[in-house]
């Protein structure tokens, strides 16, 4: 028997069941009368439940509801859904809140395949109608006592705290959150909520979401009000939950939890995790690349999200592999329309969003930067990329932001950085010089902190965007970074009269369609292996090396420099010291950095060949300003 994806039951039910010892007892099948005369493999079934022996027929697959969600067997209505956020309220325990449902959704659908076995196992004459009924009777027994939420087994804080996990379905506790595929978290919520905003409802029991630890205590203080209805199993009171109590068993609760604390933990999201994104639908797939069984060739694969999956996300859109995306290819023609390499700059773009949707950027140590005046499609591209990822899923920390004590904590659950435009100031933080970039943009463990929190390691998945009018901020040693950055040159302004003012949303109606394409790009990435840079790209970031310090900054955009000073020619051809000093101070200024002190600015120009000669007029060097500072970034 052929057992659907995604249908196994979550961990957390069977530790679940292993901590209560609800379901643990099995009934022992009998031994087959006779022999099956055929050879077929047993249906693989999970080892909580009756197991029959004895050879099965083959079963078709199951197909899967596409239905909208339901609360006990009903289509959810506006009416409906305003009830369902009041259940929500009211408490997970309940028996019709979405936790409960989906949990229940998978008991019943593994109980069913138990049943079709059964079935099975009587039409081969493996048992009487007797154990027929008995088998049939523990199934359902079992369901109905492993989906009840148990009081706990004490008042103990461990009790408490395992009361606590069993209730919100919680699996693991990594990068500073606890996490649980069943909680219906606010996302979920604008999603069922959302479907005039073009929002797609789906079911939970797929998708690991955080559960704040907020929620966590008020559900704790709100049991310790019931007091003393809130009894254990034993019956004794559970008692007064104050300030300090709850602290304590949310701690026990990481404790149990935490895999880099517990040698019984599992990490869901370890370094070894497979790269797949899921998709936002009624029932999420789960898109990976790989060679299948006996062929030689990545190919795109699509399936269920299972129980192996650590979906800590989903894309904003549906995968539709017919989809096209007529309008997005055009905007790009016309976007890079006139650039030698255009086609290059295209690949670059989709292999970077497959890289950054599959989250292993940093597996080619690579970040993106758009470059170009306004009115060039910066703007549209980058609530493009935004649009595909989920709110909770991005962060906009600028060069500054990841240098603060706190701020960089938020990337340990991003997939994705956005910074719209590079200030000058950035050259104050190091701009893509900052440590916390390159460690993060090569996929290097970071040390962060959450507020109130403790310090935590982890290993950032996070693709970073950048968009300006002028050239990379770099620092003194900024060419070691290049490697690190592809540019996309925007070069093609757009008249205000000639700007299609609902591209966005047309846009937006084909993400399925450049999905599509991103998925294409990334089968090319793991066949070639390699990232592309493009021609355009290399030449920019060449020109801006030579203008890595300031003072080659400032020499090449404002100055010429003389070699020979022929007779005659000293006041076309040299400047007095003080003038030029002066300049590159200004220069600075409106670069929003420091200048070099007077000693070391004439030490770098001595180096470079520049020097002072003294003469009745004062000192002069063979330099001539011929573009004075101006107030803009670059």
């Amino acid at each position: 028997m052929k057992r659907p994806k995604g249908s196994a039951l979550p961990s957390w039910m069977r530790e679940h069941i292993q901590q209560t010892g609800i379901g643990s007892a099995k009934l022992e099948p009998m031994d087959p009368p006779v022999a099956p005369t055929t050879t077929i493999q047993p249906a693989p079934v999970d080892t909580i439940l009756p197991q029959p022996v004895g050879s099965l027929p083959p079963v078709e697959e199951k197909t899967y509801d596409t239905s909208p969600p339901t609360i006990a067997n009903t289509a959810i209505t506006k009416k409906k859904a305003l009830n369902m956020s009041r259940l929500i309220a009211a408490g997970i325990g309940s028996q019709s809140s979405p936790v409960n449902h989906r949990w229940r959704e998978q008991a019943e659908e593994l109980r069913d395949e138990n049943l079709e076995v059964i079935e099975a196992a009587i039409a081969q004459g493996l048992y009487t109608k007797e154990e027929e009924a008995a088998l049939k009777a523990n199934l359902n027994g079992w369901l109905d006592k492993c989906l009840d939420t148990p009081d706990p087994l004490s008042k103990s804080n461990k009790h408490l705290a395992l009361w606590l996990k069993n209730k919100f379905g919680i699996e693991t506790y990594e990068l500073n959150h606890f996490w649980s595929r069943h909680y219906p978290s606010t996302r979920w919520k604008k999603h069922l909520f959302g479907s005039t905003k073009g929002l797609t409802t789906y079911r939970t029991g797929f998708l690991y979401e955080i559960v704040p630890a907020s929620v966590l205590r008020h559900e704790l203080q709100e049991q310790s009000d019931r007091d003393p209805v809130f009894r254990s199993v034993k019956g004794e009171p559970v008692g007064t939950i104050g300030t300090q109590r709850r602290k304590d068993i949310l701690e026990e609760l990481k404790t149990m939890l935490d895999p880099f604390g517990n040698a019984s933990a599992y990490p869901k999201f370890g370094d070894d995790q497979e790269a797949g994104i899921a998709t936002t639908e009624h029932t999420p797939k789960w898109l990976s690349i790989q060679v299948p069984v006996g062929k030689q060739n990545y190919e795109i694969v699509a399936e269920e999200v299972g129980s192996d999956r650590a979906a800590r996300f989903a894309l904003s859109c549906s995968y539709d592999p017919a989809a096209k995306c007529p309008v997005f290819d055009k905007f790009l023609d016309q976007t890079f329309d006139g650039a030698p390499d255009k086609q290059e700059q295209i690949d670059c773009f989709f292999t970077w969003m497959a890289a950054a949707v599959f989250g292993i950027t940093s597996k080619y140590k690579r970040a993106l930067f758009f470059y170009g005046t306004t009115d060039t499609g910066k703007s549209v591209v980058l609530d493009l990329i935004s649009d595909f990822f989920p709110l909770d899923a991005q962060t906009n920390l600028t060069f500054e932001q990841m240098n603060e004590r706190f701020a960089k904590a938020a990337l340990a659950t991003s997939r994705i950085n956005i910074v719209r435009e590079v200030k000058k100031a950035a050259l104050k933080s190091g701009g893509f010089d900052s440590e916390v970039f390159k460690t993060a943009v090569g996929g290097e463990s970071l040390q962060a902190e959450i507020k109130h929190g403790d310090l935590f390691t982890f290993v950032p998945r996070v693709a970073f965007v950048f968009g300006a009018n002028g050239k990379i901020p770099l620092t003194n040693q900024g060419a070691a970074v290049h490697n690190r950055i592809s540019v996309l040159h925007f070069r093609n302004q757009v008249a205000k009269e000639d700007q299609d003012v609902d591209l966005i949303q047309k846009l937006r109606t084909e993400m399925s369609g450049i999905l599509n394409r991103i998925l294409d790009a990334g089968v090319h990435l793991l066949e070639t292996r390699s990232f592309i840079d493009p021609q355009t790209s290399k030449d920019l970031k060449a020109k801006w090396s030579s203008q890595v310090s300031s003072i080659n900054a400032w020499l090449s955009e404002c100055c010429v420099e003389h070699k020979k000073i022929g007779h005659g020619e000293k006041k076309t051809k040299t400047t007095p010291t003080s003038v030029l000093y002066r300049s590159y101070v200004r220069w600075c200024e409106t670069q929003g950095i420091k200048p070099t002190p007077k000693g070391a600015y004439w030490g770098k120009l001595e180096e470079r060949g520049i020097h002072k000669t003294k003469g009745n007029d004062g000192e002069r060097a063979p330099v001539v300003v011929h573009n004075q500072p101006t107030d803009g970034m670059f």
